[in-house]
Parts: structure tokens; sequence; C-alpha cells
């Protein structure tokens, strides 16, 4: 069984669908390899025929990819082209709306790692949260336990990418730290990270 994501016209497939089709398959971009590699993508391929589909939509693939479309037609209905497309990669991690050319870009100045979810977008996030809680009077307990889910819910929007787990355990730890009074030592939250 392989999983998999296809850009298609019109209704036929709903997220989370099970499908019969034939395939071309061909080498990756090069432009893309070291990226698509990291991902533990491959190959790349074209469909050339869709034989049958399966309607018993896998619930939590249904849900997830409705979550991400939901929050893909929110960002492209405030904003267009490459501004969206980097908001959409740094909200679900999702970059096939990036242009090449901004691609090529982030690569050749280094910065490509700003275009995934990572420890500073859920620093900001927990911050924020944390932030927030503190000004309506929440309890710090509470704020921590809102700042937990916040955190798990961005790692499954953006589909359990590694980066994403990796520092939403750093996170974790951090925010465990304060609950249990210590000082949080980044060197153990990266150990602990590594570890899991």
């Amino acid at each position: 069984t392989i999983k998999f994501s296809v850009v298609m016209d019109g209704d036929d497939i709903d997220i989370g669908d099970r499908v019969h089709i034939t395939a071309t398959f061909s080498k990756l971009s090069p432009l893309y390899k070291s990226n698509s590699l990291s991902e533990g993508i491959f190959l790349d391929a074209d469909i050339n025929e869709l034989h049958s589909v399966t309607k018993d939509s896998d619930p939590f693939y249904t849900f997830l990819g409705k979550l991400r479309l939901y929050i893909k037609n929110v960002v492209f209905s405030s904003s267009k082209d490459d501004p969206a497309g980097v908001i959409n990669a740094l909200v679900t991690g999702d970059r096939s709306h990036i242009s090449d050319e901004l691609y090529a870009a982030t690569k050749t100045v280094g910065v490509t790692h700003f275009l995934v979810v990572s420890g500073l977008h859920l620093s900001i996030v927990s911050a924020a949260i944390l932030l927030a809680a503190k000004k309506l009077g929440f309890k710090k307990r509470i704020a921590i336990f809102i700042a937990f889910a916040a955190i798990a819910l961005m790692t499954v929007i953006c589909s359990f990418h590694a980066s994403a787990i990796r520092s939403a355990f750093m996170s974790f730890v951090t925010l465990s730290a304060t609950l249990a009074k210590r000082k949080a030592v980044s060197l153990n939250s990266l150990g602990f990270a590594i570890t899991v």
C-alpha cells in the first residue's frame, strides 16, 4: 500500500478514498531532489488511468485532509501567489504552492528550513498561547496544557513531518520543565528529542 498526494481536476476522488491507478514513475526533479529525499519521497509519478475508487474513506485521513484544505482555502482567500504559499507552508507544512523561483532563492540563501514547521514556529505558537492565557487570567498549568494541545494539533496538521515531530518533542520537554518548576535546558530537550 502506498500513500500519496495527487493534484487532480474534478470531484471524482475524496480525501482518504482508496483507489486503483495506473501510473508512470520517473526520477525526481534535480531542483527538488535533496528536499524530496529528506521527506521520504523517492519517485515522481504521472497518473495515466484511474481504474476504481472505493468510497470507504479512512476517517483520520479524511479529517486531516479536509482540515488542511480548509486552512489552505482561508490562506489563499486572503492572499495570493508566493506570500500565500509561504503562509500555507508555515501552517500546514505543504510547500507545493511555493514557486520554483522562490524555492530556488531560499535554497541559494540557505533558509529553506524557514519554510517548514520547526522549533521556531512552535515556540512562537507556545509563547503566544501562554501570553494570551496570562492576559485572560488562566492559571499557568492550564495555559501549558492548552499549548500542549495546540502543538499536537499543529503536528497532526503537518502530517507528522519529521521537523514538526522533533520540534514538538522539544517543546513538550521545555513546557514540562516549566510544569515541574525546573529550568528548561536546551541540550536536555534536544537530547530527549533525538533519543525519542
